[in-house]
């Protein structure tokens, strides 16, 4: 048995062994929420799963997973050498007489 206690503010706590407290599981119900599991996150690609709590149940929300500097870094410098391509073919002499 788990008991999940909303704090507000979007903060729960997570007890894994609410037993321990010494209250029967009417009083623990009556805390939060008792289950007998946490639910699996899916796994999305490029995405993150942060566990919220509702005050009635756990779920996830799913939000984009940032770049690291170095992911940004190597990001720009493959646009830069595309757009140097870019450029370098518009000015390269065509070929051909003018």
């Amino acid at each position: 048995m788990i008991l999940v206690i909303n704090n507000g503010n979007g903060s729960f706590t997570i007890h894994y062994h609410p037993e321990k407290l010494g209250k029967s599981e009417e009083e623990l119900g009556k805390m939060g929420l008792l289950i007998d599991t946490i639910p699996e996150p899916e796994i999305i690609e490029g995405k993150e799963a942060v566990l919220r709590f509702d005050g009635n149940k756990l779920y996830y929300d799913y939000v984009d997973i940032q770049p690291s500097n170095e992911e940004k870094i190597q990001q720009l410098r493959s646009e830069l050498e595309n757009t140097i391509i870019e450029l370098t073919t518009l000015i390269a002499p065509q070929g051909g007489n003018a």
